[in-house]
């Protein structure tokens, strides 16, 4: 009978002696099933009148394989029959009979809907030996008996390592030796491929990307960078390529400093530039009103990345009547305002920050108003006239250039 090795079925085992069923329900007793497949096990018992994957039918025990887990090969049972004895020290005589079943679990399909294998198994044949080498002897038959059964457990328990036979034992363990190996290739071979992802990351051809991302706070657009200008320019010293992309563009690095890194967008009409400082991110856009004033600027690009340690961000602003929050160690040029609000952005600890701007007064009414926390004197505002602030530690310092 083939029956698939996942599908679950049942085994009806009736105990003989000679050919003639024999009750062995009325004490313990345990059936062992295993495959020539395999090592697994599957067992059926009762203990103290308990059945457990099995119950009783007269004299026949019916096993219920149910998720029995066993491999594909021809399938085995051994009875172990707990027959009482007082004559023993735990009170048990035991009897060992394994056989052979006409069942095979397969990987295919079963013989159709056969799911109950039936087979009898005469206990008696080592009993019936035991008792002839008995008579011979001229000893009690009952004493043979009981001399042969005890050393037959002798030696099926001398074969076991935790209930598995010694091959079995054997299998295990080398198993579970190589299991242990291989999880150790395992961690190596992680190991290794965390080291080489670290190094491809890390390569000096392979770009390092800054991602640029903006919010509105309290009115104004501010920019944010997902790298530190310290990373940048490890980037640029081990000498891999650097590009900044916003939603639209691809911007390519011009200088980099430690605490200071400048990007650049040209085309047809126009440059526009980022400047990331500790993180936040400042946007100018310059138009040209010709190629000359393009190339110009693109000149001025290159010089700035040969010189980049001497220079200062600028930034310029339109509009006449402007709100601007200042933020330090750039320089904001404003054109001809009627009304300029400055505020003042909070710098990193631990730096020198300076507040500097440009802007040239619309007319004698143009009204400049700064924090209530700056003091010094505030200029005399002069229709046509340009002012050059400077704000260092909340002292405000000026200079004034009339008409040309």
């Amino acid at each position: 009978m083939n029956i698939n090795y996942k599908s679950d079925f049942k085994v009806t085992v009736t105990p003989t002696v000679g050919g003639t069923p024999v009750d062995i329900t009325g004490h313990d007793f345990r059936l062992v099933f295993t495959t020539t497949g395999g090592s697994r096990r599957f067992t059926a018992s009762q203990k103290d009148g308990v059945c457990e994957n099995c119950y009783i039918e007269g004299t026949a025990i019916v096993v219920t394989l149910d998720n029995h887990c066993l491999p594909t090969g021809q399938l085995w049972v051994s009875v172990y029959d707990y027959a009482p004895d007082v004559t023993y020290p735990d009170g048990n005589e035991l009897t060992v009979t394994p056989q052979q079943l006409d069942v095979t679990l397969v990987r295919g399909a079963g013989d159709g809907s056969a799911v109950d294998a039936q087979v009898s198994v005469d206990i008696g044949e080592a009993v019936s030996a035991a008792r002839e080498a008995a008579d011979a002897a001229g000893a009690s038959a009952d004493i043979a008996r009981a001399a042969q059964v005890a050393a037959e457990a002798a030696a099926e328990r001398a074969e076991q390592v935790d209930g598995y036979t010694k091959a079995e034992a054997d299998t295990l363990l080398a198993l579970k030796a190589d299991k242990t190996e291989l999880n150790e290739v395992e961690d190596a071979l992680h190991d290794a491929i965390l080291d080489v992802s670290g190094r491809v990351d890390n390569k000096a051809d392979k770009p390092l990307t800054v991602n640029i991302t903006s919010e509105e706070v309290e009115g104004e657009t501010v920019y944010h960078a997902d790298k530190t200008t310290a990373e940048i320019h490890a980037a640029v010293l081990a000498g891999r390529n650097v590009v900044a992309h916003n939603d639209n563009y691809e911007f390519m690095l011009d200088a980099a400093e430690s605490g200071m890194a400048i990007f650049s967008l040209s085309y047809s009409n126009g440059v526009q530039q980022i400047v990331i400082d500790d993180g936040i991110v400042a946007l100018n856009v310059t138009s040209f009103a010709n190629d000359d004033e393009f190339s110009a600027a693109k000149r001025n690009i290159t010089d700035l990345q040969d010189n980049k340690a001497d220079k200062v961000p600028v930034l310029d602003v339109s509009g006449t009547t402007v709100t601007q929050a200042l933020q330090p160690n750039k320089f904001y040029r404003f054109g001809s305002v009627d009304a300029l609000t400055l505020t003042l952005a909070t710098a990193p600890s631990g730096t020198l920050a300076i507040y500097a701007c440009s802007f040239t007064a619309a007319s004698d009414s143009t009204t400049l108003t700064l924090p209530a926390t700056v003091t010094g004197e505030a200029p005399t505002i002069a229709a046509g006239h340009r002012y050059e602030l400077n704000i260092m530690d909340n002292v405000l310092l000026y200079t004034e250039n009339g008409n040309d």
